[in-house]
């Protein structure tokens, strides 16, 4: 489009006063009325077909263009204007008719209306007797049934049922060719419209849901009558009660239709769809009418059974209208209960009190159901059904029975009622007199299995295996109500009593103690009883008014804070109210460490006795409950302040740049929605690799992947989701991860997958991490070959990585190959964007790995079997680099091998020289009659003169030696040689044919295969996730290609800061075109068409000025403390400073962290002091003198130049102190360096309490003050078993023949390291060289 194009309104509706259906299309404003019309008929048309992506017919459009009976905007008819071949929509806009801000509105009347402007003309009529005896063939155009009706009024629910029946029969291509035919058509259309409006009216009872809504069954959902009834509306509301004479009559009158008369190959298809339709319909009334048929047989059989009805009479009242309720004994009864076959309570006005009542009870049974699983039985005690909230809402803490039974009636009315979208069952038995009834529920799926009879068998047997102890548990839990209601019993003697009532022995399981269980026996028999149990323990809940929540455990109470809180006195500190325990494993474990603090405050005299300890159970509701909206919950004091909770690993590590980065990701989101309004040629990417997936090697390990969730197996195989018990493993896989993000039409939207209309996609491949390690160039070459296979042509991309080492934008490498991917994809704009340090959560691309975690879930990995040489060779090897090593050590034998076979090669031809020579020479001579020693000596000369040192040969012939009566002999074997070449060759080629490589690639193939299948499963917004193949060589190469066009210089060699000397070019190119900063790089195409070629975005619209649109970097907002500019704020002040794009002044790690600035500065002045007063890094002869850290007790020393000078000082020191109450503390300066004894009385200023101690503190042989030996670290004095000296870590061999600073135990015990000087004592080395020996 032009820049005039408008996005215009249209409302089309089928009748005056309809519901309109909405669209906005895309117009010129030059462009006609009667294109826009029609265009806007096309969408209706795509719409009215429900699938928005369906290519609509030309045919079809200007057939429907033709009913258009009037276009108006704003009550003014533009209708004659349609056909206007010069009336454009610039033209019609004006003040009365705003088409551009108010639209257009198109009456569009239906198909079958008689009143459209070209009604079809008929075909030639053909004798319906002719078509019978197939003397003609129905013609391809015939004549359609018409509904005739007024589009002004809104028809009733018999036209709008013909109107769909009838232009059914048009779709279908279903109509009349004579009068005869055409009266027998209306006459089953008739009876057809009857029975359709029969089953609307009845909608809810036949298919069980409410209208218009069509149940999951596939064949009623394939249904065109049943569709069509779903556009239809009814004044009247549904109608549940259906007569069975109804539905018989409904049955015999789509039997009797008849379509004798409608034969023929042209009528055979749409007859055979019809009949399909009213099969459905008969087998939708047939259902319904199999259910009443039940429903009657069990009536006549209960009254022709007295013993039946007498069962039926033991239902309660609640169940007894329901339509599937059967007694099973005198007094036991079952009952169906599905929603659209239940009667509904009649209520009047609003609920009260008692109604609202029962209606949440049944509504918390309801959910309790739908979680169950089928056939599976639960009993209804008190409280489920909410009793006592009944009781609350009564203001009776203890109701009667005649209130309980009152209650539970309304309960099962109400249950009786059902739940749409849940058919259930019901077991029950109503006892006689005051005992109560009892019921147990079960949920059961809509469609009966074979299985059904069976299952609901099953689920009466167990319950009423399970009545007897259902009711008794009720009954205790009424008894311990009710004596915990009229008496402050202790719960052991309520217990004590309850099993005595109940079971005769007052402890049964041991469980109660011993005072308890005799005070029952004592109370049953008549003795006196101990009334001391009845003393009311709460008084250790009150300390004689000592303060308001004092009581009698608070020594208890401090010492379990110190337990969970070491240091709880630094209240300041605290940062929270709740504090998530950790100090003791356990319950029991906190009482037993404050047990131990407040016995050793007894023994230390603080407490004359150990104070009160309350049990694990009191001590467990001091704390905080881990849910608040649970009802528990109330029971819980609080008072530890502390929770249990289970450790979590969603903590994460703020970078100090990440408000910053955040800010500068946001401006290019918005340019980005900002740009894809205006132009489709921009895409978001996004690129990381997934954490390594382990593989095992001969046994399967686990991915390392948490499953939230249950995997699926088959029962009975319990080691389907088993692995190894340990992660030993050398062989990982690596899953490149690329994101084609979604861009919203808002910022607010979403920029992961998009909602259906979104472009969101995954896409994965799968490497082996061993010999085939991420590089940048793959991922650039991975994420061009995506663009490629996609069909995207962008000239704007963006990419978001994390900035890792495959993406470090500090690196070269990285750099070379995001300029060689600008190039190969020939973009105007490439920009990428990098997360803060730790901050990789936030990416889009993270959204991924969440996804690809359920293709690893449940996942047990081993790689495949390589040939049993190499499996040896990697036996041992269980690291990766051990891996790489094995690889090359087979690469270098395969070398050898190789040699080896050339020269074994070699030695096989001479030794076939030699063998042929020796015969042929042999032969002569013993023709000559030569002696041996002769014919010996003669070969050997020849052999000689040849050039061939036969000595190797011969020593390789002898095969041993043998002592004889005449001295030691020689065995020789003239095959020897030759054996032993061959089996040499042999293994050469053994070895020169491994392939180490190729093996360990066809073993990892197994993994990747696997992984890549479960990958390829998942889906995204039914996007599914595409697994690619590893690029080729050659697409790395091409970028490689793309970089040597912009620098001749350039090689794969160059990838580092100092090799960019080499390549000139490539610097300008770099100076030119990019903007770089921290966290962003971004390339722009030059205005040099040689050098960048052509923009290709287009200039219209102001899109190129857009789309080479640079984000400034974020600036501080003055206004709003702590945050930065909006984009739009920064725009405007970044407009006339080009320079603002790679702006760092409000980067805050380029601004630096306040506390380690202070420290820098304060490092730098003391090295400035040193120098300026030659205190050489501040010399040991130089301290004077040493004050202690009021905070820390760590001595800090005193230095100075002159020793006089510092003398003369002393009392000035001595003041200083005195001013300030003795209260020095570590890096406080007693004078500022502005003071003229700040070159007296020197100090070093960049030390805190956590700074060791000075290195001059320690005593100089040449220094006159001596100060005792100290722990470097600490600071603390002592003994020589606890703080080490020179002579105690030599002892202990620490030293390395080296001078070491004091340590303490305790410090080197904590981990810390023996600090040395750089001297060396020869002494040491000998005294620990003697010992190490001995």
């Amino acid at each position: 489009f032009t820049h005039g194009m408008k996005y215009i309104g249209c409302r089309l509706t089928e009748r005056k006063g309809g519901q309109a259906v909405k669209v906005k299309l895309p117009a010129d404003e030059n462009d006609l009325l009667h294109d826009f019309v029609k265009r806007a008929v096309r969408r209706f048309r795509k719409k009215d077909a429900g699938v928005e992506s369906l290519e609509v017919e030309d045919a079809e459009v200007e057939k429907a263009f033709r009913r258009v009976s009037s276009v108006t905007c704003e009550g003014y008819d533009l209708s004659e204007y349609v056909h206007n071949p010069a009336a454009s929509l610039h033209d019609l806009n004006s003040t009365d008719t705003p088409i551009f801000s108010s639209g257009i509105d198109i009456l569009l009347p239906p198909t079958t209306n008689s009143l459209t402007e070209n009604p079809k003309k008929k075909a030639k009529l053909v004798c319906s007797r002719d078509v019978l005896l197939r003397k003609v063939v129905v013609p391809q155009s015939m004549d359609f049934l018409q509904w005739e009706g007024d589009i002004e009024i809104e028809p009733d629910i018999q036209d709008q049922i013909k109107q769909k029946l009838y232009s059914l029969f048009e779709e279908i291509d279903l109509g009349y060719c004579d009068p005869a035919q055409e009266s027998k058509l209306s006459t089953n259309a008739g009876h057809l419209q009857s029975t359709l409006c029969f089953i609307q009216k009845h909608w809810k009872v036949l298919l069980r849901a409410d209208f218009p809504f069509i149940p999951d069954t596939e064949e009623y959902h394939q249904s065109k009558l049943l569709l069509s009834l779903q556009g239809t509306i009814r004044g009247k509301k549904q109608v549940e009660k259906i007569s069975s004479k109804k539905i018989v009559a409904h049955i015999k009158i789509m039997n009797d239709l008849r379509w004798i008369d409608f034969a023929g190959e042209g009528m055979k298809p749409p007859i055979d769809f019809l009949k399909n339709e009213v099969r459905i319909l008969c087998k939708l009334l047939h259902r319904h009418k199999d259910k009443l048929s039940g429903n009657l047989n069990e009536k006549v059989q209960g009254l022709l059974n007295p013993e039946s009805a007498s069962k039926k009479n033991a239902v309660t009242t609640a169940f007894k209208n329901a339509l599937r309720t059967v007694p099973l004994s005198d007094k036991e009864f079952h009952s169906e209960i599905d929603h659209p076959f239940t009667k509904k309570m009649s209520s009047r006005g609003r609920p009260g009190d008692f109604q609202k009542c029962v209606n949440a009870a049944v509504a918390n049974v309801i959910s309790q159901i739908k979680g169950r699983k089928f056939y599976d039985p639960m009993f209804l005690t008190d409280n489920a059904m909410n009793i006592e909230e009944f009781g609350k809402a009564c203001n009776t803490v203890c109701l009667d029975s005649q209130k309980r039974s009152t209650f539970r009636e309304a309960f099962r009315k109400k249950l009786a009622e059902g739940e749409a979208g849940l058919k259930f069952h019901i077991y029950g038995k109503v006892n006689a007199g005051q005992n109560p009834d009892y019921i147990f529920v079960w949920k059961v799926p809509f469609s009966n299995g074979d299985n059904h009879v069976g299952n609901v068998a099953k689920a009466i047997i167990e319950c009423q295996k399970m009545a007897p102890k259902q009711m008794g548990r009720e009954a205790v839990r009424h008894f311990d109500a009710i004596i915990t209601q009229i008496s402050e019993i202790p719960v052991g003697a309520r217990d004590a009593l309850r099993n005595y009532l109940f079971f005769g022995d007052p402890n049964p399981d041991n469980s109660i103690a011993d005072d308890y269980v005799q005070f029952i026996m004592n109370l049953a028999a008549g003795h006196p009883i101990d009334e001391s149990l009845f003393v009311d323990k709460r008084i250790n809940n009150s300390r004689g008014g000592k303060g308001i929540g004092a009581t009698g455990y608070d020594d208890f109470w401090m010492a379990c804070k110190e337990v969970l809180l070491p240091n709880s006195a630094t209240e300041e500190r605290r940062h929270s109210d709740t504090v998530y325990a950790s100090g003791a494993h356990s319950i029991p474990n906190l009482v037993t460490l404050a047990t131990e603090i407040l016995q050793k405050k007894v023994d230390g005299g603080t407490f004359d006795s150990l104070p009160p300890i309350p049990s694990t159970e009191w001590v467990r509701l001091q704390f905080v409950p881990s849910r608040d909206d649970n009802a528990a919950a109330e029971r819980f004091t609080g008072r530890l302040e502390a929770k249990r909770a289970i450790q979590t690993r969603t903590l994460r590590k703020e970078h100090i740049d990440q408000h910053w980065v955040n800010s500068m990701t946001r401006y290019y989101l918005e340019w980005m929605v900002e740009l894809k309004k205006k132009y489709d040629g921009v895409e978001f990417f996004g690129q990381d690799d997934k954490a390594k997936i382990a593989v095992g090697d001969k046994v399967a390990i686990s991915t390392g992947v948490r499953a939230n969730n249950k995997g699926i197996v088959l029962v009975g195989d319990d080691d389907a989701l088993r692995a190894l018990d340990h992660d030993f493993h050398a062989a990982n896989l690596i899953a490149s991860a690329t994101l084609r993000c979604n861009i919203p039409d808002e910022v607010s939207g979403s920029f992961f997958i998009g909602d259906d209309d979104g472009v969101g996609q995954i896409f994965v491949t799968i490497r082996d991490a061993i010999f085939d390690p991420s590089n940048v160039f793959d991922h650039c070459a991975q994420l061009i070959d995506t663009l490629r296979r996609k069909g995207l042509n962008p000239t704007v991309l963006v990419l978001q990585t994390d900035g890792g080492p495959d993406h470090s934008m500090k690196r070269v490498a990285v750099q070379l190959a995001l300029i060689a991917t600008f190039k190969e994809l020939d973009i105007d704009h490439f920009v990428v964007l990098r997360c803060a340090p730790n901050g990789s959560a936030r990416n889009k691309i993270e959204r991924s790995m969440s996804v690809l975690n359920l293709g690893l879930a449940h996942v047990a990995t081993r790689r495949g079997d390589m040939d049993p040489w190499a499996e040896k060779a990697a036996m041992n090897a269980s690291s990766m680099q051990a891996v790489r090593d094995v690889a090359k050590e087979v690469e270098g034998e395969q070398q050898q091998g190789a040699e080896d076979m050339v020269v074994l090669r070699m030695k096989l031809a001479t030794l076939g020289i030699v063998e042929s020579a020796s015969i042929s020479l042999t032969k002569y001579m013993q023709a000559m009659q030569a002696e041996d020693k002769i014919r010996s000596s003669t070969i050997s000369s020849v052999l000689s003169f040849l050039g061939i040192d036969v000595s190797e040969f011969a020593s390789a012939s002898v095969a041993g030696t043998v002592e004889t009566a005449g001295g030691v002999e020689t065995v020789t074997d003239a095959t020897l040689p030759r054996s032993v070449l061959k089996a040499k060759h042999a293994k050469a080629s053994m070895a020169a044919s491994r392939n180490f490589y190729e093996e360990w690639k066809a073993s990892m193939a197994v993994p990747i295969n696997a992984i890549s299948e479960r990958f390829s499963y998942l889906k995204t917004a039914d996007r599914p996730v595409v697994v690619t193949p590893r690029v080729p060589s050659e697409a790395v190469a091409a970028l490689h290609a793309q970089l040597e066009s912009i620098d001749p210089a350039y090689s794969s060699a160059v990838f580092l800061k100092d090799h960019l000397k080499k390549v000139p070019k490539m610097l300008a190119f770099i100076d030119t075109h990019v903007a770089a900063t921290p966290y962003s790089y971004s390339v722009q195409k030059c205005n040099n068409v040689e050098c960048c070629g052509e923009l290709r975005t287009p200039v219209a619209n102001g899109v190129r000025d857009l789309v080479m649109q640079r984000q400034p970097t974020p600036q501080a907002d003055t206004k709003r403390k702590g945050h930065f500019l909006s984009r739009a704020q920064a725009l405007v002040e970044s407009a006339s400073v080009p320079s603002s794009v790679v702006d760092l002044s409000a980067l805050p790690s380029v601004i630096g962290d306040p506390l380690k600035v202070d420290a820098r500065k304060k490092t730098k002045r003391d090295t400035a002091v040193a120098k300026v007063l030659n205190l050489k890094s501040w010399d040991a002869k130089k301290v004077r003198g040493v004050l202690k850290c009021y905070h820390c007790a760590k001595p800090r020393c005193i230095y100075s130049p002159v020793e006089a000078t510092y003398n003369a000082a002393t009392t000035a020191l001595q003041q200083k102190m005195e001013s300030v109450s003795g209260r020095f503390s570590c890096g406080d300066l007693l004078f500022e360096d502005s003071h003229h004894l700040s070159k007296v009385l020197v100090q070093q200023q960049a030390l805190t309490c956590a700074t060791r101690i000075e290195k001059g503190y320690f005593n100089h042989r040449d220094r006159k003050l001596k100060l005792p030996d100290i722990c470097i670290y600490c600071g603390e004095e002592g003994a020589e078993d606890s703080l080490l000296c020179q002579p105690q870590l030599v002892e202990r061999k620490l030293t390395g023949g080296k001078i070491c600073f004091p340590l303490c135990v305790n410090c080197l015990k904590g981990g810390k390291k023996v600090l040395k000087t750089g001297r060396k004592s020869a002494a040491n080395i000998r005294k620990e060289k003697v010992g190490a020996s001995s």
